[in-house]
């Protein structure tokens, strides 16, 4: 098994990959290609991607890769600035919830006739998301960011491969990666939040919508707030708690092997540069 270096990543790499399911080989199929995903990396051990679940956040410690499958890291030629880093980050991130463009993808993959102009909309998928968010920056990898696959980004004239960002996994990363996985179970809970709200409004897509749809609709305050109970959303934590302790006390995690990396990882996460401009865009809708 492979995985990613988060040694060698750097904030923006993108990451494509394949695998042995039939999605994937219908789509290498009919983009002639050897990838069929794509995911952007956000932060240290993070990536965002779009599946037929939405956009979700995952581990890159979870994330490995058959010795058989393709995998690859690109990187722009041209260094990002910090701003970039920032919009492009930023844009994916308040992404998260949003549902599957599932008809779109089909359409980039040439799976059905749909045309590209006549079926926008602010569903996800992979490719799309992570052109976008590039776009958002003012970078266009692709002639079309909306509508683009997996193979799309790999034929950018604008990224280069980072081969040294794909090692082989180790029988310890291998183990961890089958441990209590609380990014999945907060991606069950964002998504059974969302399904209730959506009750309410076809326009909320992402966990931000939410705050919208109550600015223009306060009288839906109440309802929102069972769907938060009932959905589990606010009580991912204690799971977290309980499999994690050292997440939460300082004490546990000064006893860790490797303390050193605990606390730059923990520095890096409340240092990210993005923090404040995500929260006033989730803020203003």
């Amino acid at each position: 098994m492979r995985k990613l270096d988060e040694t060698v990543l750097e904030l923006c790499d993108i990451v494509l990959t394949s695998d042995s399911g039939i999605t994937s080989r219908v789509v290498r199929k009919h983009t002639d290609s050897d990838i069929s995903h794509a995911m952007l990396y956000v932060q240290n051990h993070s990536l965002i991607d779009s599946t037929g679940d939405g956009v979700h956040a995952s581990n890159t410690q979870r994330n490995l890769f058959a010795d058989d499958s393709s995998v690859y890291v690109l990187r722009t030629r041209a260094p990002l600035t910090d701003l970039q880093k920032q919009s492009i980050v930023t844009y994916a991130r308040t992404q998260i919830g949003t549902s599957y463009a599932k008809l779109q993808a089909a359409a980039v993959a040439r799976l059905n006739p749909l045309k590209p102009s006549t079926t926008n909309s602010r569903k996800q998928f992979c490719s799309r998301l992570v052109a976008q968010a590039y776009a958002y920056a003012g970078i266009d990898l692709v002639e079309t960011p909306d509508y683009c696959s997996p193979n799309d980004l790999k034929s950018s004239q604008l990224l280069e491969p980072v081969p040294t960002a794909i090692r082989t996994a180790t029988e310890a990363e291998i183990a961890f990666a089958n441990t209590f996985d609380s990014t999945k179970l907060m991606q069950d809970t964002s998504n059974a939040l969302l399904t209730k709200a959506r009750e309410k409004s076809g326009h909320i897509e992402a966990i931000s919508d939410i705050d919208t749809h109550l600015f223009q609709h306060p009288a839906d305050d109440q309802f929102m707030t069972d769907a938060l109970k009932i959905s589990g959303y606010l009580g991912v934590w204690r799971h977290d708690y309980k499999e994690n302790p050292w997440h939460y006390d300082l004490d546990l995690m000064s006893e860790i092997e490797h303390t050193s990396a605990v606390e730059e990882y923990c520095k890096s996460t409340v240092s990210q540069r993005d923090t404040t401009e995500r929260l006033q865009k989730n803020r203003i809708g």
